[in-house]
């Protein structure tokens, strides 16, 4: 007999935001989920794979220039 392998779920792996990334993907935890803060977009899944890629397909060429407490002001302004 063969066993049954149960479907994985994604609320079976805990995934959690994690504070740095406001600072380098410009995202925030908006209850539960997480936002960006430049386009207001929620991304679906907390993966750190599908928060970069986000912030370098949508928004890297304009905020990739900020470094600092520079980058930190406009994070701060952006809440």
């Amino acid at each position: 007999m063969s066993s049954i392998s149960r479907k994985r779920k994604l609320a079976d792996e805990k995934k959690v935001f994690q504070v740095k990334w406001e600072d380098l993907y410009f995202v925030n935890e908006v209850s539960d989920t997480i936002q960006c803060l430049i386009c207001k977009q929620t991304i679906s899944v907390p993966k750190v794979y599908n928060v970069r890629r986000h912030y370098e397909t949508m928004h890297s060429e304009k905020y990739d220039a900020y470094t600092g407490k520079i980058r930190e002001d406009n994070v701060i302004q952006l809440k």
